[in-house]
């Protein structure tokens, strides 16, 4: 198969991304630097981060270099979870002491602005990262950081992920150096280490795209898939399991290196399956996940590896471009994933996320993403 004929928007996009966050950074970096006053910074005693989707993964990504950096208590709580069940007590004895990153592009996702609603009226400070600022999220929110990204064609969502995390990495590094867990160069070198990682990208990208189409190409028939990440690279498969959805259609697991043995591996579509294994070797988890791939070439297993540890077992590698910054390294592990599940949709002749047709699409009468009623709060 020729590559050319299966280019797509979603791998168009991916492309794109660090030519686009490299343009919006010295918009979004003095943003960051001001989304919140030092007062607000130096009283946090927990940090929230929530959003749907994507913005949940990039969530789950950033939240670990969020506790990395700020020394604060840091959760990611899904927005449901936040708008119907977490109890105020948890917001702290004085007001102000809780910080909720809300995150959604539109501004409109509905359990989102509702989650900002109701910690908003429990004294927590609700930070709105949105494409739109006059978005009814940012409405609900004491402070708005608007991310102001060009108007893209329908596809899966690349830059949009990138860009929260971009701008979640921004904001960890501001409140660590305002509460004085490192020094300004410091904090300047990390900065310097994302623009670094915005080069990389666009170094390894030729290479990548060939390697992400010949999978794609030798996996066209898999009836499945299943994304295994550990610690901070849960997010990123996480990630990658969605845009199997959306991009392919096809139904996807995610879990980690331990819970695989527990339950993943008594699977009998052992080879029916796409497996991706998410690494880094300053993940703490690292020495299970070794583990993990000894055991799956024992099964015969076939699967993916995305990172810059030891991959012998792999029968596909992508080698991540090293960074002196464990944190930061899920930055670049998103786009194997997110080009693979481009050009594997696209051999299979899929329409992303089914076109909105048929029993997929969204009318203002049928429930779905955006449409649906706000609780009140309780």
């Amino acid at each position: 198969m020729e590559r050319q004929k299966f280019d797509n928007e979603m791998r168009r996009q991916v492309r794109k991304t660090p030519s686009l966050l490299r343009n919006l950074y010295n918009e979004l970096e003095p943003r960051t630097r001001y989304a919140l006053t030092t007062p607000d910074i130096y009283g946090l005693k927990r940090i929230i981060i929530t959003g749907c989707g994507d913005s949940h993964a990039a969530a789950l990504t950033a939240g670990r270099a969020f506790e990395h950096l700020t020394e604060c208590v840091t959760e990611v709580i899904h927005p449901l979870d936040l708008a119907r069940f977490f109890p105020s007590w948890k917001t702290g004895s004085r007001s102000k002491e809780t910080l909720v990153i809300a995150m959604s592009i539109s501004g409109a996702t509905p359990r989102v602005v509702e989650a900002a609603d109701r910690m908003h009226n429990f004294g927590a400070i609700v930070l709105a990262v949105t494409g739109k600022s006059a978005s009814q999220l940012a409405q609900y929110a004491d402070k708005t950081l608007q991310i102001s990204l060009p108007k893209l064609n329908p596809a899966p969502g690349t830059v949009t992920y990138a860009a929260m995390l971009f701008v979640c990495y921004l904001l960890a590094i501001r409140f660590g150096e305002v509460r004085l867990k490192y020094t300004m160069d410091t904090a300047g070198m990390y900065r310097k280490e994302l623009l670094k990682l915005l080069e990389k990208m666009e170094h390894v990208f030729d290479q990548w795209d060939e390697a992400a189409f010949s999978i794609a190409g030798q996996c066209k028939d898999m009836l499945l898939g299943e994304m295994i990440g550990s610690g901070y690279d849960y997010g990123s498969a996480y990630y990658g399991c969605a845009k199997l959805y959306e991009a392919v259609g096809i139904p996807a697991m995610i879990t980690n290196s331990e819970e695989w043995f527990h339950i993943h591996c008594f699977s009998k579509l052992i080879n029916n399956a796409l497996t991706i294994v998410f690494d880094h070797c300053g993940n703490e988890s690292e020495s299970r996940t070794l583990e993990l791939m000894e055991r799956m070439n024992y099964m015969k297993k076939e699967f993916v590896y995305i990172g810059n540890g030891q991959h012998s077992y792999a029968r596909h590698s992508f080698s991540t471009p090293e960074t002196d910054y464990a944190f930061l390294s899920p930055f670049i592990q998103w786009i194997p994933a997110a080009l693979t599940a481009s050009y594997l949709g696209a051999i299979r002749g899929e329409s992303y996320n089914r076109g909105f047709q048929g029993i997929w699409r969204e009318e203002s009468k049928t429930p779905s993403s955006w449409n649906s009623k706000i609780a009140p709060i309780k």
